[in-house]
């Protein structure tokens, strides 16, 4: 591509922070039918009818925070985060500010903290795709987390220009969405190289 300076995503996003068919909806279903199980028996005589649901499992909106608070989970295991949950803060804090789902699928959550100690990334792909309040208010299927010390202007424009150029190309996000494995992922970011 015409004045693109390739990056490395790979020197800043390890395999252990890839994370494949991410699906918090799926975790919602399931407690969701642990409460059912549970719920109390219709033959017994103390029996109260429940209100019908408000929402049905097509309508279940992913909330975005538990989404983030994943993705920071996802790299927390990095000596690179100092602090976990104020690194959640920031992320939370910045994406409160404006959506980062930037469309096309793509979100990019991100933070510039002392919370890390050099720039540091995540992936989540999720296929069924999540929502995100993105921009074209579609759902996300590819999340790519990117935390930085605020001091690192260059690396972290630089790295930020270099996956927004990634990600406008069609079959790059669908080659990543259809990875079926951590390691497959990995070798699709580093191809691009």
């Amino acid at each position: 591509m015409k004045g693109f300076d390739p990056v490395d995503l790979s020197r800043y996003l390890r395999k252990e922070h890839i994370k494949l068919n991410l699906n918090i909806v799926e975790a919602r279903k399931i407690e969701m039918e642990e409460e059912l199980l549970n719920a109390p028996d219709p033959d017994d005589e103390d029996y109260v009818e429940p209100e019908p649901p408000l929402f049905d499992d097509e309508r279940i909106i992913v909330d975005k925070n538990l989404l983030l608070e994943e993705m920071v989970s996802l790299i927390s295991d990095s000596p690179l985060v100092k602090h976990e949950k104020r690194l959640l803060k920031v992320i939370i804090d910045r994406e409160g500010k404006t959506s980062t789902g930037i469309g096309s699928g793509v979100a990019i959550p991100h933070g510039r903290t002392h919370e890390v100690r050099d720039f540091i990334m995540g992936l989540a792909i999720c296929r069924e795709g999540v929502e995100f309040d993105a921009l074209d208010h579609k759902p996300v299927h590819l999340i790519f987390l990117m935390a930085s010390p605020p001091d690192n202007d260059t690396l972290y424009l630089k790295i930020l220009k270099n996956l927004t150029q990634l990600i406008r190309d069609p079959s790059f996000r669908q080659r990543l969405i259809n990875c079926g494995t951590v390691d497959e992922a990995y070798f699709v970011l580093k191809s691009q190289v």
